[in-house]
């Protein structure tokens, strides 16, 4: 991830996705202003964790 690159998350989903071996740059954010929650991490393919 290129460290200009900002992700637009809340803190429960960067811990969840941190937790689970997800990368929040390939989930789309269905919140405000294309921000990810919880939900979003939630529906984020099982097997991303396994590409990671």
């Amino acid at each position: 991830m290129n460290a200009q690159t900002r992700i637009f998350a809340s803190p429960l989903a960067r811990r969840l996705a941190r937790e689970r071996g997800l990368d929040l740059a390939s989930i789309r954010g269905s919140g405000p202003n294309g921000r990810i929650v919880k939900i979003d991490v939630d529906k984020a393919p099982a097997t991303q964790a396994a590409l990671a």
